[in-house]
């Protein structure tokens, strides 16, 4: 749009060192305005292309071509906005700055619910113009080093699970992967339950290293390991010659762990008189070194873990009300193996490739069948137990492919699972009665996964409801109810 008093100076005090790969795109219908601009972009060392209407601009446009759109908001004879959202249907993000004249203001201000990043309003003299764009690209800048920055963490966060063994495509393990995300960044303290061997260090340890505090230490304390007599020592350490034995100073936990995370497993296992040491701690974020006279402020996020029931220790009076509501900010349970099977075949398979790697063994892979006989295993040690039995299967095996009959003499060799296998041909089954002990357990389980309906367990066993019924008629499979159309539930 022509416009009175736009004097655009050739000299421009701005000193800046555009990138090379930064290219505009000036769309205006003033011809002075427009190759004063042009010519003033090319000067200070940006590549300009100049369109003097809406046709020509088109004609230019290329999605991932200009680095930024200097765009005049009223042509006389072309829709800007229409323009504009053109742009930003065949180029999302794309950055727009609008150039509107005197009275155009609530154009302009529907321009940036289109989607452009600012506008000038004219007149306008070419300093102006060179900063605006010189500030707007490092706007962009910016933005593109952040989502790298987001892209690079998200890649960090995915090799933390692969590392510390955070596996599973389960909608549990997704939650759980979720709440890290969520809970990584603050500073309040949080509670890992879960049973033995699911994993709670490892999680601590995700959290910690996606958190503000991933350069400092992360340091582990096994609360159930220390001696009632020695619990101030350790935790808040102690000076030379506070008591015998002391023959230097220590730090404690708590010290140690300055600017990082401390763990504290097991914390359901301090006695009442260590839980208010702990708790005294906490609430005045200070601690005095054994035989010392002054305290030590400290700089810690506090993570505790633990496989009881503390709310019902509480009901006992065998834990600290107190300290159970400020260690219980965020709370993140993870659930047991059983509960989550789905997730047994990929863990079982990197859990393997780990020990292969770490042991200097080629690499092998898991059948099918064999991840089928894995996942009704009842892993009563969780990712512990399967850790350890997918090493010994390494060990045993001398095939690049696991099968199903290498699983079940490992896990016969290994002496803690139940399952039908045997050593010698004398007491070995036959491949029919194996085949058939197999099928009765994996349809039982595919039973108890879906709360006994069959109809559901027919879909993840993928076959027809009729056939399931006359496989467990034919297995021996006793059934309290029967299920029917009518969606009734099967009891085993």
């Amino acid at each position: 749009m022509p416009s009175e008093n736009n004097h655009l100076q050739d000299n421009s005090p701005i000193n800046e060192t555009p990138s090379a790969l930064d290219h505009l795109l000036v769309v205006d219908d003033d011809p002075t305005f427009l190759m004063l601009t042009i010519n003033g972009l090319r000067a200070a060392g940006y590549h300009a292309t100049p369109a003097v209407n809406i046709k020509e601009a088109e004609a230019a446009f290329q999605p991932g071509k200009f680095t930024l759109i200097l765009l005049d908001l009223f042509l006389r004879e072309d829709n800007s906005l229409n323009f504009l959202r053109k742009i930003m249907e065949s180029a999302p993000g794309q950055p727009v700055v609008m150039i509107s004249g005197e009275g155009t203001i609530p154009l302009a201000v529907e321009a940036i619910k289109a989607g452009a990043l600012d506008f000038l309003e004219k007149p306008i003299g070419l300093e102006r113009v060179l900063l605006t764009v010189r500030n707007t690209l490092e706007k962009i800048s910016l933005r593109q080093e952040t989502q790298r920055l987001r892209q690079d963490l998200e890649a960090v966060l995915q090799e933390v699970r692969r590392r510390y063994e955070m596996v599973g495509v389960s909608t549990a393990m997704k939650q759980i992967f979720a709440l890290i995300d969520r809970f990584a960044p603050s500073k309040t303290m949080m509670l890992i339950t879960g049973e033995t061997g699911t994993g709670k260090e490892l999680a601590a340890h995700a959290i910690h290293l996606n958190s503000k505090r991933a350069a400092g230490p992360f340091k582990i304390v096994n609360c159930s390991s220390i001696p009632e007599p020695l619990v101030e020592a350790e935790f808040f350490g102690y000076v030379k010659g506070a008591f015998t034995g002391a023959d230097r100073d220590k730090l404690g936990h708590f010290q140690a762990a300055k600017g990082g995370t401390l763990f504290l497993d097991e914390i359901g296992d301090l006695s009442l008189a260590a839980q208010a040491k702990v708790l005294r701690a906490i609430d005045s974020n200070e601690v005095t070194r054994v035989g010392d006279v002054n305290s030590e402020t400290i700089d810690v996020r506090l993570i505790a873990a633990t496989h009881k029931d503390l709310r019902k220790l509480v009901q006992e009076e065998k834990y600290r009300e107190d300290l159970y509501y400020r260690i219980t900010g965020l709370n993140l349970h993870l659930p047991p193996l059983r509960e989550r099977p789905e997730d047994i075949p990929q863990l079982a398979q990197h859990l393997l490739d780990k020990y292969c790697q770490e042991n200097q063994l080629p690499p092998k892979t898991l059948t099918p069948d064999t991840e089928a006989v894995l996942k009704l295993q009842p892993w009563k040690g969780n990712v512990r137990e399967l850790r350890h039995f997918m090493g010994l299967l390494a060990l045993l095996s001398d095939r690049d492919v696991i099968n199903s009959a290498q699983v079940w003499q490992a896990l016969n060799f290994d002496g803690q699972h139940n399952f039908p296998a045997a050593t010698s041909s004398a007491t070995r089954p036959s491949l029919h009665d194996a085949r058939e002990s197999f099928e009765r357990d994996y349809i039982l389980a595919a039973l108890r996964e879906h709360d006994h309906n069959v109809t559901q367990a027919a879909v993840t066993l993928g076959i027809e409801r009729s056939q399931l019924y006359r496989k467990i008629e034919k297995l021996g499979i006793k059934l309290n109810t029967r299920h029917h159309d009518d969606g009734e539930e099967v009891k085993a």
